[in-house]
């Protein structure tokens, strides 16, 4: 469908997913709520709900976590498909984030409030391994070595899973007990991952050649709100942030004291701004929020606003955005 161009995807509280390209026009727009199996009966159409989307690496497919689903669209096809080519309902609560692995894109990983992450295969359409846990999972994030993930927990713990082994955590991170972690991202380098609170505060955990050889930082009051995502830029030297307190904040690595810095807050959203994601060299970051729209940020080399696009056609609070700007050989 989109060959090398830019993918631009958002979900809503409208119940739809839009496309969109660059140029801030609309290319499709479908309604998901009524048209999906809803077995449980708690589901209705105004509470049936997109949490998370992302599009694969190789731009083949969207997935879509939502309330007690894991879909998986084909973007391959002419326009955007009204049908998934997979729907998994084996959750007991809402599917709370979704992601791709890179070297196989037919294997996604998910998380679930009900306390599980799961790893399933779309050609057998099943599921190939559980792991599960006594507390929801906010966020769940594949390691670069594609062998390990690593999970946000209500409860305020991090957890480490090994793909390799059983129903086994091999490492825990007691990071915001009571509180609740909301997001998780990993560097690309494996060198270090970020976690955030809903008290605001923004952990970086340094790893070392093993997990118990680590340092953290902490960062309290990274916002004055709800920190609602968390994002390490694809060169690892940045983490963005976005917040309930309505603003987007960049965090840059100081060379000398090897701690992250507050480097530049983005003003523009009127609302909660609910997810965000840098494209592939960190140059773009695409943002949403309450106030019904999405926002394309161009950044320049010290990660300054240098252009501001915004897209506008939800009726309702946006709060999921995804983006591939990856030039993708044929």
């Amino acid at each position: 469908m989109f060959n090398n161009g830019v993918i631009l995807a958002t979900a809503s509280y409208d119940h739809t997913i839009k496309l969109w390209n660059q140029h801030q026009e609309c290319l499709y727009s479908y309604q998901y709520s009524t048209k999906e199996p809803q077995k449980q009966d708690e589901i209705h159409k105004e509470g049936f709900l997109v949490n998370k989307i992302e599009i694969s690496h190789d731009k083949q497919y969207l997935g879509a976590a939502t309330s007690f689903l894991a879909l998986i669209y084909d973007l391959g096809q002419a326009q955007f498909p009204k049908t998934p080519v997979f729907a998994y309902n084996g959750y007991k609560r809402s599917v709370t984030s979704i992601g791709f692995f890179k070297q196989d894109n037919r294997w996604i990983y998910t998380s679930s409030e009900d306390g599980s992450i799961q790893i399933h295969d779309l050609t057998m359409k099943s599921v190939s391994k559980k792991f599960s846990s006594q507390e929801s999972v906010n966020q769940v994030v594949l390691h670069p070595n594609e062998v390990e993930l690593i999970s946000a927990h209500q409860d305020g713990n991090l957890k480490v899973w090994d793909l390799r082994r059983e129903a086994q955590c091999i490492k825990q991170f007691n990071l915001a007990p009571n509180i609740g972690l909301r997001s998780v991202s990993i560097a690309l380098n494996g060198q270090f991952f970020c976690a955030a609170d809903s008290s605001g505060t923004l952990f970086i955990q340094m790893l070392g050649r093993s997990y118990e050889d680590s340092s953290l930082q902490k960062i309290e009051n990274a916002h004055d709100d709800y920190i609602l995502k968390c994002q390490i830029s694809p060169l690892v030297k940045n983490i963005v942030t976005c917040s309930a307190d309505k603003t987007i904040k960049i965090w840059s690595l100081n060379p000398q004291s090897k701690e992250f810095e507050h480097k530049n807050t983005l003003f523009g959203h009127q609302k909660w701004v609910w997810d965000v994601a840098y494209g592939c060299d960190g140059e773009f970051l695409f943002s949403c929020s309450s106030d019904n729209t999405a926002k394309l940020w161009k950044l320049d080399d010290q990660q300054n606003q240098v252009e501001c696009f915004t897209f506008k056609g939800h009726k309702q609070t946006v709060n999921c955005a995804a983006i591939n700007d990856l030039a993708i050989n044929s």
